[in-house]
């Protein structure tokens, strides 16, 4: 490692270290969530990764629990959120119905339904003031994820100096200065979104250090093909194509470096709410949206498969005062994007809504002798209109290649355009370092059957859901999937 960049970490690691400061508002209660696109588990270094990339996440982590096995609940920008703002499975926020492939067409498939519940409503009915400080355009009040946030500041398109207004930067800075006026003894709850990680090959990082953190594993030595488009299997995207030729294992520089930079900006945000005397009452969850592949899936430098580097991801909670928990847990058992709500609802002391479809991780995080909340984890969505189905052992994904999002994936994938006979394409993959012991002989065709009859059952009630929230099946049509649907709350009688 070199040695300026050893003066950067250690930079970061004395700002960690501050000691405390007096808490102007020892009687209040803040939940901060911070959710970062395009970090996958398995580059952050309290997860395993052999380089040090993220010892501020690392540090929290001490002070609080680690998911070492958490997942996304889709591979992308909009459903992500939508499904850590509302804790319901994203795939119910796409609209039926035939739509031409496309960016726009896509975006208009997805909104969340106005039953939907939310985060941020529910801690605004308990007292709680709530500001949401976005970085990316899909996430936005006409998405219907705005709900329960008096303050929405949205991505800035306008930005005139986008190193400082977008970004963990930008965020940061408007949160930062949102918080200092609320009054002292005021509880708050702020989401804050950062797309860093994804700016990342299209923009250089602002020290060019971080691209010289450690030398490239040969082994990542080849340098995939460029394509012309936004998005393709099988090469580099143009946009995030480096402009000269660069190795597989120098892309993975440039993004470990973009993470190391990110960790410094989080441990900078911390010390801003130490000097606030905010942090010591406040509950800090840090979440990965997705993941980004290296060739795995198909594809490089981007997101939207539904493999373990597009979908599994890291998840922190570090409780504030008042949140009694023991400090450095890591917790096995599958965790969805979903629960990230209903856990941190409980972990104020607030029931969870029935209508959110996640499962609250709080009675573990306090025990982490009790079993694991969830036995299976679903992701919905990517470039290929999939579905996927996660247990400890085995993924098991069916994407429509045929239907991907342009004309482009459909030619990479296939190589020409999609034969007739195209339908659904089933992939069951091992869990690679998280399967603990030999399924042994048989296993993937009994992992297949098990996970198959899953997805079944899980994308039939979702289609079914779907056709009913979105107004295409009316409840006289489907009695059965109304009336459960106002049971769990996610419709109201009057409809």
């Amino acid at each position: 490692m070199k040695g300026p960049v050893l003066a950067l970490l250690a930079a970061a690691a004395a700002l960690w270290a501050c000691g405390p400061h007096p808490s102007a508002a020892r009687g209040s209660r803040g939940v901060l969530v911070l959710a970062v696109d395009a970090l996958r588990a398995d580059h952050v270094s309290g997860l395993g990764y052999d380089r040090a990339t993220t010892p501020a996440l690392d540090r929290l982590a001490e002070e609080g629990a680690t998911f070492l096995d958490a997942w996304s609940a889709a591979p992308e920008v909009l459903p992500a959120h939508a499904a850590l703002l509302t804790g319901c499975d994203p795939g119910l926020a796409q609209r039926p119905g035939a739509a031409a492939p496309g960016p726009a067409a896509d975006l208009a498939r997805w909104r969340v339904p106005d039953g939907f519940p939310s985060l941020a409503q529910e801690l605004l009915a308990r007292g709680f003031e709530t500001a949401a400080f976005v970085d990316h355009p899909d996430v936005a009040p006409i998405r219907g994820v705005a709900k329960g946030f008096q303050t929405f500041a949205g991505y800035r398109e306008d930005a005139v100096d986008p190193d400082l207004e977008l970004g963990f930067e930008g965020v940061a800075t408007r949160f930062v200065r949102w918080l200092a006026s609320r009054a002292a003894d005021a509880d708050w709850f702020a989401y804050l979104h950062v797309n860093d990680l994804e700016r990342v090959w299209t923009r250089p990082p602002l020290d060019p250090r971080w691209d010289a953190l450690y030398e490239p594993r040969p082994e990542l030595g080849s340098m995939p093909p460029v394509a012309e488009g936004d998005h393709a299997f099988f090469a580099i995207p143009r946009p995030r194509w480096a402009g000269v030729p660069k190795t597989l294992g120098e892309y993975e520089l440039r993004y470990d470096g973009a993470i190391g930079q990110l960790d410094t900006k989080l441990a900078r945000l911390l010390e801003r709410l130490r000097r606030l005397g905010r942090l010591d009452n406040t509950t800090v969850v840090v979440v990965g949206a997705f993941g980004v592949s290296f060739g795995e899936g198909g594809l490089y430098l981007d997101t939207g498969a539904l493999t373990a580097a597009d979908l599994r991801v890291p998840l922190v909670v570090r409780p504030g005062a008042g949140v009694a928990l023991p400090r450095g847990s890591r917790l096995d058992g599958l965790a969805s994007l979903v629960d990230v709500a209903p856990t941190v609802l409980e972990l104020l002391g607030l029931r969870p809504p029935p209508s959110m479809s996640g499962v609250s991780h709080a009675p573990r995080l306090r025990d982490p002798a009790l079993p694991a909340a969830r036995e299976r984890a679903h992701a919905w969505g990517g470039f290929q209109r999939g579905v996927a189905a996660i247990d400890a052992d085995w993924i098991l994904a069916r994407d429509r290649p045929a239907e991907a999002k342009s004309a482009l994936l459909v030619r990479t994938y296939f190589g020409s355009g999609a034969p007739p006979d195209a339908g659904v394409v089933e992939r069951l993959a091992r869990r690679g370092a998280q399967v603990a012991v030999d399924p042994g002989p048989g296993a993937a065709d009994a992992a297949r059957a098990r996970l198959g009859a899953a997805l079944d059952d899980w994308t039939a009630w979702i289609d079914r859901a779907r056709g009913v929230l979105h107004g295409r099946v009316t409840p006289a049509a489907d009695p059965a999937t109304t009336a459960e649907l106002r049971r769990r709350g996610l419709l109201s009688p009057a409809r």
